[in-house]
């Protein structure tokens, strides 16, 4: 006896589900949404399902990458003519458009991502992807110690400027493009000291300047009829030797090798 043969399974979008997923996420909450209710959305079979998606944080990766790459495809080749600092406030704010459609989705899954240590753990792993692919998106090297510097303290901005963008109910994000502006220019220069464009001790010397500390000495040691015409700190920080190599944060170094593997969540 012949045995009939099965009808083909149609492939699975990993991204669409994710949409399905993330749709669901805005209505009830992440933890409220099950794998059968994506398949029972989507009108798949959940045993299908399963075959090529064993949970629902595998379809936060398949978002991540989804992302990744729409964010990239919406830079011009005249964007990476600007500094850098400018090119990563792009690229950003892409990525907050990208989210844009699901922001209760994604403020729950943050939450429950922080309430488990071992997402949290892979959250953190599939940002350090993302960021790492942002920063090549933006034309910067991600490459050795200094591409390492670059990721952590993306990561770092990334998530400062993401709480904001959460709280944010401007129509065009004005809230967001302020905090993301300032810590980008929170990172910018300690990126020139790395590069060597920039000597440690005139940023350690502006920064207490301006401090309320480095005021009230400037005041102090005029108040004491001090011939000092300038910062009083000027000439007491250390010489820290420039740096030789490669170019600015806006100009990455030729050898750029790919990123290394990270886990999941969406970012």
């Amino acid at each position: 006896m012949v045995e009939a043969a099965s009808a083909p399974t149609r492939g699975i979008d990993l991204s669409e589900l994710a949409e399905h997923a993330l749709t669901l996420a805005d209505e009830r909450g992440w933890n409220d949404v099950a794998l059968r209710d994506v398949a029972k959305r989507a009108g798949l079979p959940l045993a299908q399902l399963y075959r090529q998606c064993p949970s629902k944080w595998a379809l936060l990766r398949a978002h991540a990458r989804h992302v990744d790459a729409q964010v990239a495809e919406t830079l011009e080749p005249e964007d990476l003519q600007e500094p850098a600092k400018d090119r990563l406030f792009e690229v950003l704010m892409n990525r907050f458009d990208a989210l844009g459609d699901h922001k209760p989705a994604v403020r729950s899954i943050l939450e429950c991502t922080l309430r488990d240590p071992a997402q949290a753990f892979g959250g953190y792993g599939q940002l350090r992807r993302s960021m790492t692919r942002m920063l090549q998106a933006a034309d910067l090297s991600t490459a050795g110690v200094r591409g390492e510097l670059r990721v952590n303290g993306l990561c770092g901005v990334y998530l400062l400027a993401l709480r904001t963008w959460l709280d944010d109910d401007s129509a065009d994000l004005s809230k967001t493009m302020a905090a993301l502006d300032g810590y980008l220019r929170r990172i910018e220069r300690p990126a020139e000291v790395l590069e060597g464009r920039e000597r440690a001790r005139d940023v350690v010397r502006d920064t207490v300047k301006d401090s309320p500390v480095g005021r009230g000495l400037s005041r102090m040691v005029r108040g004491a009829g001090s011939d000092a015409d300038g910062p009083v700190i000027e000439g007491e920080a250390t010489e820290v030797p420039e740096t030789k190599g490669a170019g600015t944060m806006g100009e990455p170094p030729v050898d750029d090798p790919h990123p290394g593997p990270g886990s999941s969540a969406v970012h």
